[in-house]
């Protein structure tokens, strides 16, 4: 045999408190070897998972399921098994399977019981399809970051993933596979030629490995090159991503001090950081030649959306916020009880009443409704008036968010709470003079995430 991997210590390395480990199970050759090498090698304390997702595009999509299914029975592994819904949405076939497949599997180790800090996905990536990844990256135009290819282990916000078989060619996973009478699924699509990888698959590589027969060990290698020099080149954009970060925004006149296309790489290097996610290098270039060209008055006119998320500017900042708190739709809501946390899914969040004497710190509580008055969580709909605390008389809602500098997205998305017709407070943001009280029975009202 030529495959000898302790996949379990090698992971132990990079998180030596783990607990737990989950296999991307596809059913292929690949996932397959992975699945037994994980199984062979998890010590007891390590729990073993696998995740099926069921992309519904072959018409052997549920057979493949039922055999891995079948096959972790077999292991006593459990297998959790997702459906996807695959919507192109202006990108190709592959991509949007992958983004899909991504998805579930934030939702399932997101999702899981028991959720513990060190959770690790587990990928059958090997040598040939760093390859593969490489070569297409190139023909994409990709810079420093597309020429490091797939890395052995990265951090997302849920879990880390982990790809043991990189460095391990093809062959290797075949001979180990037939040396153990393993069983796997063949996906019909592999053997389309219209897709580009397996165009890469099929026609090119065949014809290189001719005149270079370690093409896939020597473009791994380059890889871990390119992986090194990105470390350094993170080290240094990290120390100017301190320098330029205030309160988890970006200060646009500190940017602006440096060039262009320093500008680009410490935006790209904070959006990867922060969403795992990078917008394309023409929008990327548009932004930042507008943010250059904009003045402070300019409050929220350069703006830039990729994948869920939005980066927006706001006076001489810029924010990242999720592109739902963009397009927000009215909401208006009674809260009948207020000992109860009340959501408003519109905004992905719920309200919470919170009493004095927990908040006795606070300097803006404010007097409980009285029982004739109706408590109601709304949107702004305009014409709304308001005395905040800080102010000397009351002004219409528009202008004490002009004042208080509250971006325009933020304004959409803030609840106003009214006692009746009132507006007491507009959440985060101010309390009505008028609804102030210092009185043991007083409250705070606090948004939070809404619950699943």
């Amino acid at each position: 045999m030529t495959l000898a991997l302790d996949v379990a210590q090698q992971a132990l390395q990079h998180l030596p408190k783990l607990k737990r480990f989950w296999v991307g199970l596809s059913g292929g050759i690949d996932s397959s070897v992975l699945l037994h090498l994980c199984h062979t090698t998890c010590p007891k304390h390590i729990q073993l998972k696998a995740i099926h997702v069921n992309h519904g595009l072959s018409p052997n999509a549920d057979q493949w399921q039922r055999h891995c299914q079948s096959v972790c029975k077999k292991l006593g592994v459990e297998l959790i098994t997702v459906d996807v819904a695959v919507n192109e949405q202006g990108k190709g076939i592959e991509d949007a399977a992958r983004q899909a497949r991504w998805k579930a599997y934030e939702e399932v180790i997101g999702g899981a019981k028991g959720l513990v800090e060190h959770e690790l996905l587990v990928l059958g990536h090997h040598a040939d399809d760093q390859a593969e990844t490489l070569l297409l990256n190139l023909l994409r135009g990709s810079g420093l970051r597309g020429a490091q290819g797939m890395s052995h282990f990265t951090q997302r916000q849920i879990f880390s993933v982990f790809r043991p078989m990189l460095n391990i060619e093809k062959t290797a996973i075949v001979d180990y596979a037939r040396h153990y009478g393993l069983n796997w699924v063949d996906d019909e699509s592999n053997q389309d030629v219209y897709f580009r990888r397996n165009f890469l698959r099929q026609e090119i590589f065949p014809t290189l490995v001719k005149q270079w027969p370690a093409y896939a060990s020597t473009m791994g290698r380059f890889c871990q090159n390119m992986q090194a020099l990105n470390s350094v080149v993170d080290e240094w954009l990290q120390e100017d991503l301190v320098k330029v970060l205030d309160n988890d925004k970006l200060n646009l006149d500190v940017l602006s001090q440096w060039s262009l296309h320093r500008q680009k790489q410490i935006l790209l290097y904070w959006l990867q950081q922060s969403t795992h996610y990078a917008p394309p290098a023409s929008q990327l270039n548009e932004f930042v030649r507008q943010i250059n060209s904009s003045k402070e008055a300019d409050v929220g006119r350069c703006e830039l959306r990729f994948s869920k998320w939005a980066l927006i500017q706001s006076k001489r900042h810029l924010e990242l916020i999720q592109q739902t708190q963009l397009d927000v739709t009215a909401f208006h809501y009674v809260w009948d009880d207020l000992s109860k946390p009340i959501a408003v899914p519109e905004i992905s969040a719920q309200l919470t009443s919170d009493a004095a004497n927990d908040l006795s710190n606070s300097p803006l509580l404010i007097r409980p409704p009285k029982i004739n008055e109706v408590v109601t969580v709304r949107s702004r709909v305009g014409g709304e008036r308001a005395w905040p605390s800080y102010r000397g008389k009351a002004n219409s809602l528009k202008k004490i968010y002009q004042e208080m500098g509250v971006p325009n997205w933020l304004r959409e998305t803030t609840p106003l709470i009214f006692y009746d017709q009132e507006l007491v407070c507009a959440v985060g943001q101010f309390v009505d003079r008028r609804f102030l009280s210092n009185e043991t029975e007083s409250l705070q009202f606090t948004l939070q995430p809404l619950e699943n």
